[in-house]
């Protein structure tokens, strides 16, 4: 019996340090203390460099609309402020896709996704998606869900070379944020996932597939309680049901 937890404590010991290893590199105090800066290297990729001077369109969380945080949350990870960092259901069929030989499923978490945006590149491998869990473990046992959250709104790209929800609300809708509406909130939540293709038309020119998305979302912020019944169905009447 002796031999058996001496055996575990040493492999599970050894596997401590090789995690450490792989995570040594990738500098997270810096969400705590620093702020990302975006560039882009070509049409779909960029990557993001760290200063000290808060950016002019960066927003503390308790700036940015209810409305806009809602729709992001139930549309990329509407357990968030429950899970401390990854979805253990996610990360299970990860590994299966792994062990079948099939191409890994992306981030799932807002807290992954953010890690791997800040830290990593958009492979698709076992070894990424390891590294990506651990920092999003770590992130999480040193910064607070707000600052998270906030990092994550503030960072993000939204498609036309927009960073933020600042930028990206100024150009899709010409307005200052505080006055988002649902269905622009609901269009917005929808480009994240890839924003060169969901944006591919504006929000008065929504495809069928578009105006589909942005009622799902819709329909999470209703169930979610960040907008009634009504207001589901007066966006389905104005914007939504217009050839």
């Amino acid at each position: 019996m002796k031999m058996i937890l001496l055996f575990l404590f040493l492999m599970f010991g050894g596997l401590g340090v090789y995690f450490n290893h792989l995570l040594s590199p990738y500098e997270i105090d810096k969400l705590e203390s620093h702020y990302p800066v975006y560039h882009k290297d070509n049409l779909i990729q960029g990557h993001y460099e760290w200063q000290k001077e808060k950016p002019s369109h960066w927003l503390e969380l308790g700036e940015i609309p209810k409305l806009a945080q809602g729709a992001v949350l139930v549309s990329e990870d509407w357990g968030f402020y429950d899970h401390r960092g990854i979805s253990p259901r996610e990360m299970v069929l990860s590994f299966l896709d792994y062990l079948k030989g099939e191409k890994l499923r992306g981030a799932s978490t807002l807290t992954q996704q953010l890690m791997k945006n800040y830290f990593l590149t958009s492979e698709r491998s076992f070894k990424r998606k390891i590294i990506e869990v651990g920092l999003a473990l770590k992130v999480e046992r040193r910064l607070s869900k707000e600052r998270i959250f906030e990092h994550y709104l503030n960072s993000v790209p939204w498609g036309q070379d927009q960073v933020g929800i600042k930028q990206a609300y100024d150009f899709y809708f010409k307005k200052p944020l505080p006055l988002i509406h649902p269905f622009e909130a609901a269009y917005l939540a929808m480009l994240l996932p890839n924003p060169m293709k969901f944006g591919q038309s504006g929000p008065n020119e929504l495809k069928k597939w578009q105006k589909g998305k942005v009622s799902s979302i819709l329909n999470k912020m209703r169930i979610a309680k960040f907008i009634s019944k009504e207001d589901v169905l007066n966006i389905h009447k104005q914007r939504l049901s217009r050839r």
